[in-house]
Formats: structure tokens, C-alpha cells, sequence
């Protein structure tokens, strides 16, 4: 995979994961999913207490080389934080379907984990997992309407999935 470019920008989150036209996949060789609730909880509280506001995430660096397909980047490091905010806003879209809100719960769904806004196409997800967990994460956190069957987790990497989604709903409720 060739870098093509290096460019420093400040970004929304909401720009990367709705607005970029873009589909981000995070490469097998990055580590797998591994926050603890101690991570998700500070993301989350930090998110509560600055949702007026803004706030600094982190840093995310990007490859955007020119071998790869025009609408993937490569996500080299902030996948941790783009993740757990995946799985949180998951975690939202379904509080809110289960509140009888789907219109809103859609919205979620349409907007900030399917690209079908601007792809119209649906079941194009915006971040693609890389090894092992793309497809537990597929059919825990970015399948809508919910699946009546969810699957259970079985390595560490799904069980920190699981976990940060059960956190997340916990704090919603």
C-alpha cells in the first residue's frame, strides 16, 4: 500500500463518518478491537460532557494512496475511537427502535453507518473492520433493522465489542 500524500486537517467526526463520501477500512494487520470499559467510558463521558461544544478525539491518520480503490481509505491509527463511536451510535439507533422511534433510529443507521445517502446503494457500510471481526461487527452493530438472532461473541476482540455496546445502552437507558 502506497502513502501517496500526508495532509493535516481538523475534522468532525460526523464529516468523516457521513460527510467524506468515502468507505474506511481498517487493514488486517492493525491490532483488533481491544478497548476496555475504562476507554469506553471515558469516550462516552467525555462525549456527554462536551456534546455542546466539540471535542478533540484524537488524532486519526488516513491513507488515502493512490493503488487502492478511490472511495477507501485505509484507517492506519484512530480505529479504536472510530469503532467505539460505531458501536455507540449502534447502541442509540437501537434504544431508539426499541422506543418505537425507527424514523429516527433509521436516520442514525442511514446516516452515520450505512453510506447508502450517497452511494444509494444500501448495505454499503462506512467502516470496515479488518480481520476476524468485520463479520460479527456486520451483524452486531451495523445490521438494521436489528436481527432477531444476534450473534454471541466469541474471541476477545468480539467479547470488547459486545461489551462496549452493553455499556453504552446501559448509559442511554
Amino acid at each position: 500500500m502506497k502513502i501517496s500524500r500526508y495532509d493535516a486537517s481538523v475534522k468532525e467526526v460526523n464529516r468523516i463518518l457521513r460527510g467524506e463520501q468515502r468507505i474506511y477500512r481498517i487493514p488486517r494487520y492493525q491490532r483488533g478491537y481491544a478497548w476496555k470499559r475504562a476507554q469506553v467510558d471515558t469516550l462516552w463521558t467525555d462525549t456527554m460532557q462536551n456534546e455542546n461544544t466539540g471535542m478533540f478525539i484524537g488524532t486519526i491518520l488516513l491513507n488515502c494512496g493512490e493503488d487502492d480503490e478511490e472511495d477507501r481509505i485505509h484507517v492506519i491509527d484512530g480505529q479504536q475511537r472510530l469503532l467505539t463511536i460505531s458501536i455507540m451510535l449502534a447502541a442509540i439507533r437501537d434504544a431508539l427502535h426499541e422506543n418505537d422511534d425507527q424514523l429516527n433510529a433509521s436516520k442514525i443507521h442511514r446516516a452515520h453507518i450505512e453510506t447508502d445517502l450517497w452511494t444509494g446503494k444500501e448495505g454499503v457500510l462506512n467502516i470496515i473492520p479488518g480481520g476476524k471481526l468485520e463479520l460479527f461487527f456486520k451483524r452486531k452493530i451495523q445490521t438494521y433493522p436489528i436481527i432477531s438472532d444476534p450473534p454471541k461473541p466469541i474471541t476477545e476482540e468480539e467479547k470488547n465489542v459486545a461489551s462496549a455496546y452493553k455499556y453504552t445502552r446501559k448509559e442511554i437507558s
